[in-house]
């Protein structure tokens, strides 16, 4: 009877040490998660080291292109609804190829409208804030990489 108290207590003082560990290592191990969109923006001014009028501006180019980009994933979800309609019916009477076809066309041209944003925005800068803008787009390029590479990862039991 005495060692079976022991032992719980034991086993007690043990798990309630591993809970102890494991909150300190969500708390202080926690990795930094790469800021929402209108974070990112009100960053700009202080990263890009941006003047008020800059800063309209740019807010204006960033507005633009975060409609331009909801546009075409808008866009892409419809393409990708009617790419796998087929699969729900009888007769394939799909046009995939060109779904496709549109599909990657849209791809591109959400790189070409990046490219063209960041090209807008250096078109504001002066040539002092150059650097800060080198930095800049490559914090943001890193973000829809990951972005990216998070959404295409595949299931575990379907790698080879």
């Amino acid at each position: 009877m005495m060692h079976e108290l022991k032992f719980y207590k034991y086993s007690a003082i043990f798990l309630l040490i591993i809970n102890l560990l494991l909150l300190a290592f969500i708390i202080v191990g926690r990795p930094d998660h790469p800021r929402p969109i209108h974070q990112q923006k009100r960053g700009a001014k202080e990263r890009l080291n941006l003047d008020n009028k800059q800063h309209e501006q740019f807010l204006a180019i960033a507005k633009a292109q975060e409609t331009q980009m909801a546009d075409y994933d808008k866009r892409q979800v419809q393409l990708l609804q009617q790419y796998f309609k087929p699969l729900y019916s009888i007769t394939d009477t799909s046009n995939s190829d060109i779904i496709l076809q549109e599909f990657f066309s849209i791809e591109k041209d959400k790189i070409v409208s990046i490219h063209a944003h960041f090209q807008e925005v250096k078109s504001l800068l002066n040539k002092d804030q150059y650097d800060r803008f080198n930095q800049f787009t490559e914090d943001i390029i890193s973000r829809l990489l990951i972005k990216n590479e998070k959404r295409s990862k595949r299931p575990k039991d379907l790698k080879k």
